[in-house]
């Protein structure tokens, strides 16, 4: 894994499915995101879902390397949606 750094920032080159399991999996019950509708997601709940989508999205085809192309909102399904085709190694685009 590559570390890149510019000015305070910190990141590496991990996929975002990469990066989200680890938390989830470190506090599964930390607050990953709040719904315009104000319903509070767990990191739990969110890979959760992830996981059965990305199930989903295999059963239908979606292999490592396709691209997946999806209208974003701002909104949980949406995030879910990210997180099961970066877990599937598929880019998404929008």
């Amino acid at each position: 894994m590559t570390r890149y750094s510019a000015d305070d920032l910190q990141w590496t080159d991990a996929s975002l499915w990469t990066q989200f399991q680890a938390l989830a999996q470190a506090e599964p019950q930390a607050l990953a995101l709040v719904s315009p509708d104000r319903r509070a997601w767990s990191r739990a709940e969110l890979l959760a879902l992830a996981q059965s989508t990305a199930e989903h999205l295999h059963r239908h085809g979606v292999r490592p390397g396709d691209r997946v192309m999806l209208q974003a909102r701002k909104n949980a399904p949406t995030v879910v949606v990210a997180l099961a085709v970066s877990s599937l190694g598929a880019y998404g685009h929008r």
